[in-house]
């Protein structure tokens, strides 16, 4: 048996196939490409699956070391990590593949010939399986083992597919290693198909010969041929000699640096329950480094919602191991370090992996905290109670809402001496997950499509044309109404009554070759009209349907249309010039951002409409007012240097050699398009654009926030709209500073020439505003302030030096009121009374918000140091009530959250809280009087 690396293995694998006439293709990404049913690549044939179904065939054979990822859906493998050596959630295939071309006979030789003569594994460990109804794959087999040695299994074991909810399946056969009696279950039963370690599948070989519909109907697939999947994790192990996958070259760096960070009476690999979590932090590193190389980013949806939950579990177990400080992002560079060589781009990416990653575990410090506090109450609740059940509906909201691990959650309670409602939390979890897969039904427009999915099998393709014009002659292909091919479409007759909206037929109409722009590339399709002498059809959105049909969906509101009838299709000039002009300044937009922010920015999603743009990128931070002044500007300057837009078909690699940013994860043909912006800008793009920056007008930048951990969006406008946002935005400014009396002038440039001379002596007359006045004064000084700075380059000194001053009497005022809290807390202690021998105090008092109201709280309770206190205040127009608890009152059976309940509910009022501290709202002001003095009865009732 050959000893090789990880390395090596890739390279004979990939040379063998393609010394038998195998075309190498690149791993395609983690998000499927061309199927939106599936939320991750789950195997190599993913990338092909068009091709057995009849899709145009660029080779017959295939081979690929393809990047999988198996985790939250279907055939997931997320809960066995760890606790097999040989499941993962992140891992490598390497496939062979046949469209129409070689069948069982080759793929069972090839399999053989390679792991026999080319790996040098023993014969006499070797089994296989088949479907149990293949009698070709058996008579094949015996031409290679004997046949004791080959094992029929049923439908669960030997049938694959399909992958997603339709597609190519069909029986399989496998290869199996017998690694010897003390890896297995010591059964008498046990044997190939056994769920134990002994019986090692690493070579899937499928024969897709059939086609599976969404309803699970199968028929006759268009091309039947091979599907292999050889993991490399498995097959390194075999060859490397290793007791599991952990201890081969792909993760045995990354376990020791995990072992680092660990505590000294750390016992790996002897101690089960320590492997267990060093093996899932090992496996989930190179998903996350993986993953977020390609912009899947953590979040509470989709794919970022699986991201964040192996990330979190993987955390979860480096806490069990007791590392509490960060140690993700420190395993990054070890990962990169192994697996850039395959996969360079990983050494682009690192920094930007990194990033998301600190982001998530400082994220996650603070979840841990909110949940061991909410979870802390729980059962400090459930122990006054003497309830011994933590109730699944907590447990819910502890793992759904705050993001706490319900392992996690089972070891705290199981500590505590509490036992967990599982079923009862099970169940909201069912409901959830229902929802969940109501939800995510990959893209609508996909599962309707299956009629045009037809129609491309007898079309030609219809091409978008660029070089025409807007306007152009061409003829009908086919008409889709209702969701049916039809040969003519008739518009209904116009009524009498021309009051009335004239009534149109929705179709689908496709073309031979079309103007219009089909939504793609994040620019939105492009819409206008077709006409001939006798009918006119409203475009109302353009779509691709696969690699060959352009979609023209709209209405038709005159005469009729037939197919094959020759049609003028005339697109909407002006909505195309707004669209063209978002689209250039985006790429204008990106490299800025990269030249003033942050080099390592990535475009991570975008939107190009006609009346507005949004481009998401890869970044950490909230970009300040003046980042954001500097990237308008510098945009600004680069469209009035008007450089030219020139666009280039050439190779993907030649672009890249030329420095063409592309997006990570979409699949580019061998010939590329790239646009270029003088020398300052160069991207791989099929949308459309201006030919001369100064097309573009003014941009404006109309916001920019957080819309996931790690990904910023810039939303923003160009041309006559930016001018138009420029205009109010300077009229607002007018408004605000004739609000605090402070003239403006306004030279002829874009920006504003401001003279200040404020009537109001901030400096000299400040000690007469009061807390409400200074935050009136404040509030209109900062708006005055914000709003200067999206339309100037400089914010006048005066009126920073007058906010410094309104500051520092906010300073003064919230000491003065420090100083009346702790006066007033040390009066009320002075009326105490008892209700069965506990010291209380209730009182009603003044003061200016709810942390002035807990302050007072704080300061009674270190006074008092024991006892029930209630405090009842007017605040906004409205009451509140805050009760507390010390700490020893608790254990005779006092509860915050109840008592305010209590006086809440007297008042037509509701509110609650933890044991120690519970607020409550009284809607009717006039009611707090009477609660807070009958608060002794309610105590006495409420224990």
């Amino acid at each position: 048996m050959k000893a090789l690396t990880s390395r090596d293995i890739r390279k004979e694998f990939l040379k063998y196939f393609q010394d038998k006439g195998h075309t190498l293709c690149p791993s395609d990404g983690l998000i499927p490409a061309h199927d939106p049913t599936l939320l991750f690549t789950t195997a190599g044939m993913v990338q092909f699956k068009p091709l057995w179904a009849g899709g145009e065939l660029p080779y017959k054979r295939a081979v690929s070391i393809q990047k999988c990822l198996r985790a939250g859906g279907k055939g997931s493998d997320l809960e066995n990590v760890g606790k097999t050596l040989r499941h993962h959630t992140f891992f490598e295939m390497l496939g062979n593949f046949s469209f129409g071309d070689y069948f069982k006979k080759e793929a069972i030789q090839w399999a053989w010939e390679f792991v026999v003569n080319v790996l040098e594994i023993p014969k006499e460990k070797l089994w296989v399986s088949i479907f149990e109804a293949d009698e070709e794959a058996d008579k094949i087999w015996r031409k290679y083992i004997n046949e004791s040695r080959i094992v029929r299994l049923g439908i669960e074991d030997n049938f694959w597919g399909p992958a997603g909810n339709a597609g190519a399946c069909g029986p399989c056969s496998e290869m199996y290693i017998d690694l010897g009696p003390g890896k297995g279950c010591s059964k008498s039963s046990c044997a190939v198909g056994c769920d134990c370690e002994r019986y090692l599948e690493f070579w899937n070989i499928v024969f897709p010969q059939y086609f599976q519909d969404e309803s699970g109907t199968r028929g006759p697939l268009q091309r039947r041929g091979i599907d292999t999947g050889l993991g490399l994790e498995r097959l390194a192990t075999i060859l490397q000699g290793v007791e599991n996958n952990y201890e081969t070259d792909l993760f045995r760096p990354i376990v020791k640096e995990i072992l680092k960070h660990c505590p000294k009476d750390i016992q790996y690999p002897d101690n089960e329950r320590h492997k267990v979590s060093v093996h899932v932090i090992a496996d989930h590193i190179r998903t996350l480094v993986f993953t977020i190389s390609e912009n899947i980013i953590p979040s509470n949806e989709g794919r970022g919602y699986v991201i964040r939950r192996i990330l979190r579990r993987a955390l979860r177990h480096a806490r069990m191991l007791g590392i509490t400080e960060c140690l993700l992002v420190d395993l990054v560079q070890g990962v990169v370090k192994q697996m850039s060589e395959a996969y360079p781009h990983l050494k682009e990416t690192e920094e930007h992996v990194k990033k998301v990653i600190r982001a998530e575990e400082n994220s996650f410090a603070l979840v841990l905290s909110a949940g061991l506090e909410v979870l802390e109450s729980l059962i400090a609740e459930l122990r006054s109670q003497k309830q011994k059940v933590l109730p699944g509906d907590k447990i819910f909201y502890l793992y759904d809402t705050l993001g706490f691990p319900v392992d996690l959650i089972k070891d705290i309670t199981a500590d505590e001496g509490f036992v967990m409602d599982e079923k009862g939390f099970q169940r909201l979890m069912d409901a959830q997950k229902e929802r969940a897969r109501a939800g995510w039904q990959g893209d609508k427009n996909a599962q309707q499509d299956e009629v045009f999915k037809a129609l491309a099998k007898e079309l030609p393709v219809n091409e978008f044309i660029r070089d025409k014009g807007l306007v152009i002659e061409t003829k009908i292909l086919a008409l889709v109404k209702d969701g049916q091919v039809v040969d003519e479409v008739q518009a209904p007759d116009i009524p009498e009554n021309k009051t009335r909206p004239i009534p149109s037929v929705d179709v689908d109409m496709i073309l031979e070759e079309t103007p219009f722009y089909p939504k793609g590339g994040g620019q939105i399709g492009d819409t206008g009209h077709i006409k001939m002498t006798q009918g006119e059809f409203f475009v109302l959105g353009t779509r691709r349907v696969g690699d060959k049909i352009i979609l023209h969906t709209g209405n038709v509101r005159g005469g009729s249309f037939k197919k094959g009838d020759t049609v003028k299709a005339i697109v909407n000039k002006e909505r195309r010039a707004k669209i063209m002009s978002h689209h250039t300044v985006t790429h204008i937009l990106q490299a800025v951002l990269q030249e003033c922010i942050d080099k390592n920015i990535k475009q991570a999603g975008s939107y190009v409409g006609d009346e507005r743009l949004r481009f998401d990128f890869s970044h950490f931070e909230a970009l300040s007012a003046e980042q954001i002044t500097k990237v308008e500007r510098r945009v600004n300057e680069l469209i009035k240097k008007d450089d030219t837009v020139t666009e280039k078909n050439l190779l993907l690699k030649e672009a890249k050699a030329l420095g063409a940013m592309a997006l990570f994860g979409e699949k580019y043909a061998e010939k590329v398009r790239m646009i270029s912006i003088g020398e300052f800008s160069k991207e791989l793009c099929g949308g459309t654009h201006v030919a001369h920056a100064n097309e573009i007008g003014q941009f404006r930048i109309v916001s920019e926030k957080s819309v996931a951990a790690g990904i910023r969006r810039i939303e923003a406008i160009a041309g006559k709209a930016a001018e138009d946002d420029l205009k109010r935005k300077k009229e607002k400014v007018h408004e605000l500073a004739k609000d605090l009396e402070i003239p403006v002038y306004e030279d002829i440039s874009v920006n504003l020439v401001f003279k200040i001379e404020p009537k109001k002596n901030y400096l000299g007359n400040i000690a007469e505003y009061r807390q409400e006045k200074v935050n009136s004064e404040k509030k209109k000084i900062s708006d005055l302030i914000a709003s200067i700075k999206l339309v100037s380059q400089e914010v006048p000194k005066s009126l920073f030096e007058a906010q410094q001053a309104l500051k520092e009497r906010e300073k003064n005022l919230a000491k003065e009121g420090k100083n009346l809290v702790k006066k007033t807390a040390e009066d009320i202690c002075h009326d105490v009374f008892k209700v069965n021998s506990v010291q209380c105090v209730a009182s009603q008092v003044t003061v200016s918000d709810v942390p002035q109201l807990r302050l007072m709280m704080d300061a009674i309770k270190k006074k008092l140091k024991s006892g029930i206190f209630v405090l009842g205040a007017e605040i906004a127009s409205k009451g509140v009530l805050l009760v507390g608890v010390s700490k020893d009152c608790l254990k005779t059976g006092y509860h915050a959250g109840r008592i305010v309940a209590a006086l809440a509910k007297e008042a037509g009022g509701s509110g609650g809280g933890k044991p120690e501290l519970a607020q409550a709202g009284v809607p009717d002001v006039s009611r707090l009087e009477h609660v807070v003095s009958n608060a002794k009865s309610i105590i006495k009732n409420t224990k």
